[in-house]
């Protein structure tokens, strides 16, 4: 009986070693925990363990099977129940993946770009930075790590980690077009339309590369250009709600309010706590005098976020415009406890106190804004119309 079974397990070993053959050999496979392939590997080994508890239970198999089925299966289903707890997101998968080799770089990264999803960006750098320490040579990595900063406000570091992608892997696009993003954050224009270009030359499908050309345009005050871009991007991506918005900025710098408020509208719709999108759209009610409409959208986005200076200005604003100056000077208030260096907000609060008769405190606060901005020739005109120094 033995003699005979060795050419069954022999066969079993040789299917199990060739199902698992293709991804043990192919180069390339990144992948960290590659629990799947063994699913279909294990079928001869589980059909041999099957065969041999057959051959010893001999005659008793029909009692003993059924309950020995109930006693495997038990622990084998609560420790399959577990293990998919690591599967409901790329973070519970990815941190198993961390925990159990935390040394291998891979995981690290896809542990950073989960939570880069996430919007949990300080974490993120940390395990980019620990990916790139443990494999210097890893361009995805780098670039990862420079988006991370530059999602935190750190311009200047995302731009060193972009050009190592870059030197890395010149053919990446990706890093050319961040880089560029980043270079446009800094206001060094003409660097980051090369960047951008680049980004477009290498992949020319690359979307977030034409919208960054686009608003490099409008920086440089080519509107007509940008505008052709923006209408390329929306003809390939026209779910894109930042594309939108973007658009809708170029149409109000080309002085169509009407294209500029359809493209603020469709971004919300899109992207219904778009913050920007709906501050952009009550600018655009405002300057069209339905300050109703403005005053409605201003509160929303302060709603979404109650620390934006411009939104508490520009509430005020619309507050004054309507009479409601009380109000007005409270929301002026509000914007320059969050940021006092508001030349424009110091003046435009001076002259709604003036008009509830507070002058010494308007007085105060032209003096603020010419003090801020010695060329600002509104306020110093308006305190030598009250008689006193700046």
């Amino acid at each position: 009986m033995l003699s005979s079974g060795r050419p069954l397990l022999g066969f079993l070993g040789l299917v199990f070693f060739a199902v698992l053959s293709p991804t043990s050999l192919m180069p390339g496979n990144r992948q960290t925990l590659a629990e799947q392939r063994m699913y279909l590997a294990l079928i001869p080994v589980l059909a041999g363990v099957l065969a041999a508890i057959v051959l010893v239970l001999g005659k008793r198999r029909k009692l003993l099977l059924p309950v020995l089925a109930v006693v495997l299966a038990a622990p084998l289903a609560l420790a399959t129940f577990e293990r998919n707890k690591a599967y409901i997101n790329g973070l519970g998968l990815y941190s198993s993946d961390v925990a159990l080799m935390p040394n291998n770089p891979y995981a690290q990264a896809n542990f950073g770009t989960a939570l880069l999803a996430e919007g949990k960006f300080e974490e993120a750098a940390v395990h980019f930075r620990s990916a790139v320490r443990l494999m210097p040579f890893y361009p995805i990595a780098e670039n990862n790590l420079g988006n991370a900063l530059a999602h935190m406000g750190q311009i200047s570091e995302a731009i060193v980690h972009y050009r190592e992608a870059i030197r890395q892997d010149p053919n990446f696009a990706d890093p050319h077009n961040n880089l560029g993003r980043a270079l446009l954050e800094e206001a060094q224009i003409e660097p980051a339309m090369a960047e951008i270009k680049t980004a477009l030359a290498l992949d020319p499908s690359l979307i977030e590369a034409r919208l960054n050309l686009a608003r490099a345009m409008v920086r440089m005050g080519a509107i007509t250009e940008a505008i052709e871009q923006y209408r390329a991007v929306m003809t390939s991506s026209p779910e894109n709600a930042e594309a939108h918005s973007d658009f809708g900025i170029a149409l109000m710098a080309a002085s169509d309010a009407p294209g500029a408020a359809r493209e603020f509208q469709e971004a919300i719709r899109l992207k219904p706590q778009f913050s920007e999108a709906i501050y952009n759209l009550s600018n655009v009610w405002a300057s069209a005098g339905e300050f109703e409409r403005a005053i409605s959208g201003y509160r929303q986005v302060l709603c979404l976020n109650p620390k934006d200076p411009s939104a508490h200005n520009n509430l005020a604003n619309a507050l004054l415009a309507k009479g409601s100056v009380k109000e007005a000077v409270a929301e002026f208030e509000a914007s320059l406890a969050i940021d006092g260096s508001r030349v424009l907000t110091h003046y435009n609060l001076a002259n709604a106190l003036l008009r509830l008769n507070r002058s010494e405190e308007a007085v105060s606060h032209y003096r603020e804004s010419y003090r801020l901005k010695p060329d600002f020739a509104p306020a110093r005109q308006m305190l030598e119309r009250l008689g006193v120094q700046p």
